[in-house]
Parts: C-alpha cells; structure tokens; sequence
C-alpha cells in the first residue's frame, strides 16, 4: 500500500473514478468491435 497524504473519502471517490473511467473506455472498445463486425 502506498501511503498518501489523502484523506479515506477522497482516495476511495479516485479509485471509484478511475474504474467507471477505464470501464467506460472497455465498453467502447467492445461497442464498437461489435459494430464493426455487424456492418
């Protein structure tokens, strides 16, 4: 663990962020493969 002068909520509210971010960027990629491979 790296420790960071963050407090708990801000750190947790980062990650959470993060992971939709990534997520979202996933689902395009896969969104768009999927169209892709339809036309």
């Amino acid at each position: 663990m790296i420790s960071l002068p963050i407090s708990w909520d801000t750190s947790v509210l980062t990650y959470i962020y993060l992971f939709i971010y990534i997520f979202s960027i996933l689902n395009r990629a896969v969104l768009c493969r999927a169209a892709v491979s339809l036309s």
